[in-house]
């Protein structure tokens, strides 16, 4: 009746319950090796929303000293809500990034110097605050017109003064009202300070590509103005061959230029000459002296009579010539005594042939 019983404790065979459970544990470990992000992620929410809320930090837990540990203090929303409303309303936007850097992270060492004094046995220095001191008054007082110090006094700092001096100082109060202050501001220190530096170095690698696109910017300018630079010279260069080059060459002398008269003025004297003639014959037929009119022609036919209003080829032209004489007679205007009409263009052979 003692017997062993053969499928072991539990009613399940030893040897192959052990053997046959290590290939599915194997299986499913590989399983969950290769799910995909998706599902990892669908895992993970399942797991944490599995697990219990965490507990929600009070007043009456604030003297515990677990909460010193990081992530141990877990305040609720509505515990945190003025703390963020003063750093995002009134200092934040009224500083610059790295100014709000410096100014968030002073406060936070202030606040954990009271919670985690450097020196226990002068504890009570870190919980005042003296305005006169350069640090406080460089990153506390004046910075978003003093908003810093405001979120001290919302931490559980009062305002004393002490030898005509301000200052601000931090009291331990009944029940851990003003250590659950000065841990939430604490708290809120630290989420506000990390997006605060995550915002300067995003700021610092937009100056410095700023300052490389810049720098390229300059660098193509300089370079365009050197190859202007080098095109001017090179066009001066070839300007300067070009007159190098007409200046080697013989210099040729101008033709002379003619002071006689033009073709032009010298057909106008012929035709002028052929009306005349023409208008004298002309006359003499109509004044019944047909035998010198007869004559006139014989000797123009011939060539050995001179034609009076024949005009030399060498004579200058001269308004005289086509506008002062009456028309057909080759004579003045008003006789042989009367001024010729017009101005008459004298040269130097028309003085010869006066002389």
């Amino acid at each position: 009746m003692s017997a062993t019983n053969p499928l072991g404790q539990g009613g399940a065979p030893p040897g192959p319950s052990s053997s046959s459970g290590s290939p599915t544990s194997g299986s499913g470990a590989s399983s969950s090796r290769i799910l995909s992000p998706a599902a990892a992620a669908a895992l993970a929410a399942a797991e944490a929303r599995a697990r219990p809320p965490p507990r929600t930090s009070s007043q009456a837990d604030a003297h515990s000293l677990a909460l010193d540990v990081d992530g141990a203090f877990a305040p609720s929303r509505v515990d945190l809500q003025p703390f963020y409303r003063l750093l995002d309303s009134k200092l934040l936007p009224n500083v610059s990034k790295p100014q709000a850097v410096t100014t968030l992270s002073t406060l936070h060492t202030l606040l954990q110097n009271i919670l985690a004094p450097p020196n226990p046995s002068q504890a009570a220095k870190y919980r005042q605050l003296r305005f006169s001191n350069k640090l406080i008054a460089r990153e506390v007082v004046l910075p978003a017109n003093g908003a810093a110090k405001e979120y001290l006094v919302l931490c559980g700092f009062r305002k004393a003064v002490r030898d005509f001096e301000e200052h601000l100082e931090w009291h331990r109060g009944e029940g851990g009202t003003q250590l659950f202050k000065l841990r939430c501001g604490k708290k809120v220190l630290e989420t506000r300070m990390a997006q605060a530096k995550e915002a300067e170095e995003r700021e610092k690698r937009y100056r410095e590509s700023e300052k490389g696109a810049e720098a390229a910017r300059k660098e193509r300018a300089l370079l365009g103005f050197e190859e202007d630079r080098l095109d001017r010279a090179a066009r001066d260069e070839r300007e300067r061959l070009v007159r190098e080059a007409r200046a080697a060459e013989p210099q040729t002398a101008p033709a002379p230029y003619s002071t006689g008269p033009s073709s032009f003025a010298r057909q106008a004297g012929r035709t002028t000459a052929r009306m005349g003639r023409g208008f004298s014959r002309a006359g003499a037929a109509a004044f019944g002296d047909e035998e010198e009119a007869e004559e006139d022609d014989d000797e123009h036919e011939d060539g050995t009579g001179e034609d009076d209003g024949a005009v030399d080829d060498d004579a200058p032209p001269s308004y005289g010539e086509l506008h002062g004489r009456v028309l057909g007679t080759g004579l003045p205007p008003g006789g042989e005594a009367a001024p010729p009409a017009g101005v008459s263009m004298v040269n130097a052979q028309d003085l010869d042939e006066a002389e």
